[in-house]
C-alpha cells in the first residue's frame, strides 16, 4: 500500500518488489535508523525502540469510500512485543472490538469471530515494525474458513476480514490483517535533515498491476521539538505521469496511486504517537479513497 525509501534499497512494503532485512539485533531491544547516504546536510535519527515486554494500545478510525460506497469503521486493539528474531521481532495482535456505524462489537458479540474479535494474530515484522509475514497463518484461514465455507476470496467493502486464494506471499496476506501496523512502519526508524524533503524515484509493484509501477517518494521531517518529544515527519507517494497511466486503465490496469501521510513520533523512542494516512486511486473506471487515522499509547515493561 505505501513505500518506504531507504534511497539504496527503496522498497519495504507489500508492493514493493524487496525488503530491507535486519543486520543485527540484540536479546532486549532493536534499533535501527534508515540510511540515507546521499543526503549532504545534519540529519537526526529517530530510531525505533522496541524491546521485549512492550506493548501497545491502538485505536483507528478507517473511512473507506470505493466508487461513492462508503465504509466507516473504528477499531481498538493490543499489541505485544514478545522477542526478537533475526528478522526483527515476534508480536502478537489482537483486536478488542470493531464499531461499523452505530454498533460495536466486542468479545462477547455473536459476530465477533467474522470480525476475529479476541483471537490472537501473531507475526514477524522487521526492524520498524513492517509486518512481514503471519506466525499462525493455517489457524486463521481454518477458522476463516470454517466461518466461511463459500466466502468470496478477497477482503470486501463490508470490513470483514477475508482470506485471498492460497497463491498470496506472507507479506501481502500480513497487511491484509495488520494494516494499522504496515501504516506506522512508514515513520519508523527514519533519519532525515530537518525541514528538507527527501525525494526519490522508485519503483513498487501493486495488487492492480501485473508489472511495476514508477512512482516518486518524498519524505519530510517537518518539526523537531526534543522538549516536548516531539517530531512530525510527512511521506508522500505518487505515480508517476498519472494521466498516462489513467489512460492505460484498459489495457493495463493501472490506475493513478497516491499517498499522504503524516506522523508525530516521540524523538526519544522514535515511536509513532499519531499518524493520519491517506491513499487515493483514481482513474476513468475507479474513484476511491482509504483514510485512516491512528492512535498508539504505547507500555513499557
Amino acid at each position: 500500500m505505501m513505500n518506504k525509501p531507504t534511497i539504496t534499497s527503496l522498497l519495504s512494503l507489500s508492493m514493493s518488489l524487496s525488503v530491507p532485512t535486519i543486520g543485527s539485533t540484540n536479546s532486549d531491544q532493536l534499533q535501527r535508523p534508515l540510511d540515507f547516504a546521499s543526503v549532504q546536510q545534519a540529519t537526526f535519527p529517530l530510531m525505533l525502540d522496541i524491546r521485549t515486554g512492550l506493548s501497545a494500545e491502538v485505536e483507528y478510525r478507517r473511512l473507506l469510500v470505493d466508487n461513492g460506497e462508503l465504509t466507516n469503521t473504528f477499531r481498538h486493539a493490543h499489541v505485544e512485543f514478545l522477542n526478537m528474531v533475526e528478522e526483527g521481532f515476534i508480536g502478537r495482535w489482537t483486536a478488542d472490538w470493531v464499531r461499523i456505524g452505530e454498533t460495536t462489537i466486542d468479545k462477547t458479540h455473536e459476530l465477533a469471530s467474522r470480525f476475529f474479535i479476541g483471537v490472537p494474530i501473531e507475526f514477524v515484522a522487521n526492524y520498524d515494525g513492517y509486518p512481514l509475514k503471519l506466525r499462525n497463518r493455517a489457524s486463521l484461514q481454518q477458522l476463516h474458513d470454517t466461518l466461511f465455507p463459500a466466502a468470496t476470496l478477497r477482503e470486501d467493502a463490508s470490513d470483514v476480514f477475508s482470506f485471498p486464494n492460497d497463491g498470496m506471499d506472507d507479506e501481502s496476506m500480513a497487511s491484509i490483517f495488520l494494516p494499522a501496523l504496515e501504516r506506522l512502519s512508514l515513520c519508523h526508524s527514519t533519519d532525515l535533515p530537518l525541514k528538507k524533503a527527501v525525494t526519490t524515484r522508485t519503483e513498487f509493484s501493486a495488487n492492480w498491476s501485473n508489472k511495476p509501477v514508477p512512482a516518486e517518494i518524498t519524505y519530510e521531517l517537518t518539526h523537531l521539538d526534543t522538549t516536548s518529544r516531539a517530531a512530525m515527519i510527512s511521506h508522500t507517494l505518487r505515480t508517476l505521469d498519472p494521466e498516462e497511466m489513467s489512460q492505460s486503465k484498459d489495457r493495463n490496469g493501472q490506475p493513478h496511486h497516491s499517498e499522504v501521510n503524516h506522523c508525530v513520533v516521540d524523538t526519544e523512542t522514535g515511536r509513532v504517537k499519531e499518524m493520519s494516512s491517506r491513499t487515493d486511486i483514481k482513474s476513468a473506471h475507479d474513484d476511491g479513497s482509504d483514510t485512516y487515522t491512528i492512535k498508539v499509547t504505547w507500555i513499557d515493561p
